[in-house]
């Protein structure tokens, strides 16, 4: 009679193990997604030469290459 008790409690103990996996699936569904690793983000130089990074889906302007002579009037001597 003791085998079937312990059968039991095993059959108990499995069914419990994947009852808690099994929510934790359906809790992950649920969560609210992380947007913070989703975003590409654009490294720029501010006017004041700091570094800065931007979200790329805040950019609106034509992506075109910036003349030297842009640059240099850019600069504040």
């Amino acid at each position: 009679m003791k085998p079937l008790k312990s059968y039991l409690s095993r059959r108990k103990f499995t069914f419990l193990g994947l009852g808690v996996l099994s929510s934790f699936t359906v809790f992950r569904f649920f969560a609210p997604a992380n947007d913070k690793g989703n975003k590409k983000m654009v490294r720029m130089l501010a006017q004041d030469g700091t570094l800065v990074e931007v979200d790329a889906s805040l950019l609106t302007a034509s992506k075109r290459k910036v003349s030297t002579d842009e640059v240099q009037h850019w600069i504040k001597k």
